[in-house]
């Protein structure tokens, strides 16, 4: 018992830090395939220990129930879809944040480059991102060439070396 009280507090300690995110439940909840499908991916064989196992998972294995959810989203689940749209609405508030921080306004002209797998071009987010963002922040406009690193890595260098230089 202590265990499983230890890394429930060690999972609200480590959620403290975090920004308040707005959401809902309804209650009852009724039966979702996302649940079963947290779980397998997981590897946990109740939701009660879905507490530990994120308290104890660093980053990159929490991002792996994230294709978990798109995957569920797709077979039509609503709390998946839900999951996703939260996402979405996330995604567009960081793009218009940012395009009110550089131009003072979101109907600025903003160019956007997404890059990653889940953004991949034709990607279940990617599209419902697409579709938010004329919305959330209609001077965004969507580069659809795909993102190459190494290019990105080569001009922040240059500008450091630029800058180095004068």
């Amino acid at each position: 018992m202590s265990g499983s009280h230890d890394a429930y507090e060690a999972l609200l300690a480590r959620c403290a830090k975090l920004e308040p995110v707005v959401t809902a439940v309804a209650y009852p909840c009724e039966a979702t395939a996302l649940t079963g499908a947290i779980l397998t991916a997981a590897q946990v064989n109740e939701t009660g220990d879905l507490i530990a196992w994120a308290a104890g998972a660093p980053p990159s294995q929490l991002a792996t129930l994230a294709p978990v959810v798109l995957a569920v989203a797709e077979s039509g689940d609503l709390r998946a879809n839900a999951l996703l749209s939260l996402a979405v609405e996330e995604l567009s508030l960081h793009v218009r944040a940012l395009a009110r921080q550089l131009f003072g306004e979101e109907r600025a002209a903003l160019q956007v480059a997404m890059s990653g797998g889940m953004l991949s071009r034709g990607s279940a987010i990617r599209k419902r991102l697409e579709h938010r963002l004329k919305s959330a922040v209609p001077g965004a406009q969507i580069r659809s060439e795909p993102v190459v690193p190494a290019r990105g890595a080569v001009r922040a260098a240059l500008r450091i070396v630029g800058e180095a230089m004068v």
